[in-house]
């Protein structure tokens, strides 16, 4: 499932810990919490997703932040032809992102506490190697392809089984594609003594030596494939602990792979295989709940795309879709999914539903750490004299064409586009940029993760109306139609101050321009 951060005290600029929980059927245990340094985004309060919950506090015991404790135990597989299975293991280990403030000094769950330890070193840092940069670590999504059952002689295949799998999901999958550059995706090579993976359903049973020890027969269910989970944590958290989708592809012929909520696994044959791991990275990148049945009932309302509320209410607001509506049944049989047969979450196919498309948005902009555009200004006090001065704003993600900009001083509106020009004089006052992402895929955003702003204090002398003499000079009632506007500080008024101080003007183009969105009635 999505962690929800409940924030009670975030300073501007923190670390962050990965807390390591294994849980079982006695309860849950802090087993690690490795710091990393990186900026925090700037988070909303929300109210806990569980009751359980990993805190960082204080010296004093003052928790400081929190982030829900989900059971990881949980993983399921998709059928080859339809439907799947899924099942509840008897323990697994979850790696949890906690927002860790400065005055933080331990991790607590319930009556544990522990204190983190910084990363010590990189094992094997030739190991990991980055298959697609768009941005630092700490700014973008991080996608991590582990291999296991590939020899050394195969590590080639391994890349172009990441490299064909990772271009299928952006070049195929929506919203993906229109999203590419929001993610980084890394491999790490690790060797295996022997090729393939270990077959505990078959008789006999097929045992190999690999670097993860993936093998069938999970749980009990043949095509099911787990993992060690200490050694996919330990590998992640020692080589790049900002990873936020773990994949583990396993280099055997045989259908299979599992969905999981700390990482996904797959196996790697052909399109079906670039479907299975699409659709369990759906999982463990993105929080998607599967739309087959398991077989039984699930007690509670849901999660992104399966809910208990058979009117479809739970996404009202795609309705209007022919396609959209609640059918029976979405992972449990007292849960509804959004489509009949629409999204790979239900399927083997290569698109989303519009329901799943929607969340999928939200979390990358919910994972993503500050505004997805930056300015030439930093924000603050923001003085202008003697000479006019244009804000450039760059937008980082996504296409420019889903943009909306907003430039308002003190309340009124300004202008449309991504750079302002401020003349040398003019009002001073509060100066905002919002930037909206007004993308069709998102018709819902309750938390406002596709909007964001950048202030200013602007401070610049205002304009004087003098006559043709020298500026500064008072204005001759007997020849006032000869009157033209001058900056205090003797520049002409430029059509830059002409905006700023004629917004009404802008305010009648931006009722016929601006764009229909659900977010801005």
């Amino acid at each position: 499932m999505l962690l929800f951060l409940f924030a009670i005290h975030t300073p501007v600029l923190a670390h962050t810990v990965q807390v390591v929980v294994r849980i079982d059927d006695e309860g849950a245990q802090l087993i690690d919490a490795v710091r990393q340094t990186a900026p925090l985004p700037t988070l909303r309060p929300t109210e806990p997703a569980s009751l359980n919950q990993i805190e960082a506090i204080d010296s004093h015991g003052r928790v400081l932040s929190s982030a829900p404790l989900p059971d990881p135990r949980w993983r399921s597989i998709i059928g080859e032809h339809e439907g799947g299975q899924g099942i509840q293991l008897s323990h697994a280990l979850a790696r949890i992102e906690l927002d860790w403030p400065t005055e933080a000094v331990e991790v607590r769950l319930g009556n544990q506490e522990l204190r983190p330890r910084h990363i010590v070193s990189m094992a094997g840092p030739d190991e990991l190697v980055q298959v697609n940069a768009s941005g630092p670590a700490d700014e973008r999504l991080n996608m991590v392809f582990l291999g296991d059952g590939y020899i050394e002689s195969e590590l080639p295949l391994f890349a172009a089984d990441v490299e064909r799998i990772s271009e299928y999901m952006f070049n195929e999958i929506e919203p993906y594609g229109s999203y590419s550059n929001a993610f980084n995706v890394w491999r790490i090579d690790r060797v295996s003594a022997e090729s393939g993976a270990s077959h505990y359903e078959s008789t006999p049973q097929v045992i190999r030596d690999t670097a993860y020890n993936c093998y069938y027969g999970c749980a009990g269910i043949d095509r099911l494939i787990c993992c060690n989970d200490s050694e996919v944590v330990a590998e992640v958290n020692a080589l790049i602990p900002e990873a936020d989708g773990i994949m583990v592809l396993v280099n055997d012929p045989v259908y299979g792979g599992s969905g999981g909520f700390t990482y996904a696994t797959s196996y790697t044959e052909g399109e079906t295989g670039e479907m299975v791991a699409s659709h369990e990275l759906g999982h463990s990148l993105i929080g998607l709940w599967d739309e087959y049945d398991y077989g039984y009932n699930a007690g509670y309302n849901g999660g992104p795309n399966c809910s208990a509320e058979g009117d479809g209410s739970a996404w009202a607001h795609w309705l209007d879709k022919s396609e959209v509506d609640a059918f029976p049944t979405c992972s449990y049989r007292d849960l509804y999914r959004p489509t009949a047969n629409d999204c790979m979450m239900n399927s083997l196919q290569g698109s989303y539903c519009p329901v799943c498309r929607e969340h999928t948005v939200r979390v990358i902009y919910d994972h993503l750490p500050s505004l997805f555009a930056s300015a030439s200004q930093p924000e603050g006090d923001l003085v202008v004299n003697e000479q006019p001065l244009t804000i450039q704003v760059e937008a980082t993600l996504p296409d420019i064409d889903t943009l909306f900009w907003e430039w308002t001083l003190n309340g009124e509106w300004l202008g449309e586009e991504s750079d302002l020009t401020l003349a040398a004089c003019g009002p001073s006052g509060d100066l905002k940029l919002t930037v909206l992402d007004s993308t069709h895929y998102v018709r819902s955003d309750p938390t406002e993760l596709l909007t964001d702003t950048l202030q200013w204090v602007l401070d610049r002398p205002e304009c004087s109306t003098t006559d043709s003499g020298d500026p500064g000079e008072p204005a001759d009632p007997a020849i006032s139609d000869q009157k033209i506007e001058r900056c205090g500080c003797g520049h002409p008024a430029s059509s830059a101050s002409l905006l700023l101080l004629t917004p009404w003007l802008w305010r009648r183009r931006r009722r016929s321009n601006r764009p229909t969105s659900s977010l801005h009635p």
